[in-house]
């Protein structure tokens, strides 16, 4: 998968650079890329509640970064995201998790 490659280069470099990437930043990369992609189920993140205390991955290359990084994003989405169905999706969604949404332009 290309995108998967530009993404992976794009967190390296941004960490070389000294960026604060933070997991808000990489989720909603990830989210974009899933919905870019046109994958027809619903996703409920499993790790976003955690993600708002912003984890910043330049801090945390040891037991996140590499982790990440390292790995094809098909088997980090198997771990990060729950399939689910629309309603069920619609139903146990937060607040805090409808807004990121639809700050990426992800219509429910």
């Amino acid at each position: 998968m290309k995108n998967s490659i530009l993404i992976k280069r794009f967190l390296v470099d941004m960490i070389k650079e000294g960026a604060n990437i933070t997991s808000r930043d990489y989720f909603m990369i990830v989210l974009k890329d899933i919905f870019n992609n046109k994958m027809e189920k619903y996703f409920f993140l499993k790790y976003i509640e955690i993600s708002y205390d912003i984890i910043e991955i330049n801090e945390h290359i040891d037991d996140f970064g590499e982790e990440v990084i390292g790995r094809p994003l098909n088997e980090i989405y198997n771990e990060l995201f729950i399939p689910t169905t629309k309603k069920s999706f619609k139903k146990n969604i937060s607040n805090d998790m409808y807004l990121l949404y639809e700050r990426i332009g992800i219509k429910l």
